[in-house]
């Protein structure tokens, strides 16, 4: 199961950075901006796949 959720992180975090080398094309938006909207993204996708694994955010911050 760990090796699943790795896999899908590292799937997650790859993503985001193409995200954000391709939002500020499609958008418009500065890069910064564009780092902000794929770091938000990021960050809520991390945190379903805590829900998924059945651990809330506060479990994974202070185990």
């Amino acid at each position: 199961m760990l090796k699943g959720i790795e896999a899908t992180s590292r799937l997650l975090l790859v993503l985001v950075l193409l995200l954000i080398l391709v939002l500020p094309a499609i958008i418009g938006a500065t890069p910064g901006i564009a780092g902000i909207v794929a770091t938000a993204v990021l960050e809520l996708l991390l945190g379903l796949v805590r829900l998924a694994q059945g651990k809330r955010t506060e479990d994974t911050l202070f185990s």
